[in-house]
């Protein structure tokens, strides 16, 4: 009985284990398109005056776009030249959020004619919010 007991559990875990494999082959996010939206949540300030957020922006293809924060007005183009990293840098005063438990009207659009893959980071020297 007690061998049944522990084959049953092998077969258990195994099945699980399958499920987890699956599940991390199908949760894939992609970071190409070509609309976009994201924020940049408030990061610790460590007084480094290092503080900085950034958008890289790439493309297999020349193409070009607008980042903007539709609530502020902000607004800046960009142009891509096909398998080169473009980064833009967004001012920190206009786009971090600030608080929690807080809604406000810094979220930032990034819209392109061809398809872009988008990788935002809020950096300051001892620490990164990707």
């Amino acid at each position: 009985m007690q061998q049944l007991h522990r084959s049953s559990l092998i077969v258990i875990l195994l099945f699980l284990v399958s499920l987890n494999s699956f599940a991390q082959q199908t949760l894939v996010t992609s970071t190409k398109g070509k609309e976009f939206w994201l924020g940049f949540l408030e990061q610790k300030d460590f007084n480094t005056n290092s503080k900085r957020l950034d958008i890289f922006i790439s493309s297999d293809r020349n193409t070009s776009g607008t980042i903007s924060i539709p609530k502020t007005g902000y607004s800046v183009p960009f142009t891509l030249i096909a398998n080169v990293t473009t980064t833009i840098n967004i001012p920190n005063a206009i786009a971090e959020n600030l608080g929690d438990e807080v809604v406000d009207t810094k979220g930032i659009f990034i819209q392109s004619l061809d398809t872009i893959s988008v990788y935002a980071i809020n950096f300051q020297n001892y620490s990164a919010d990707a």
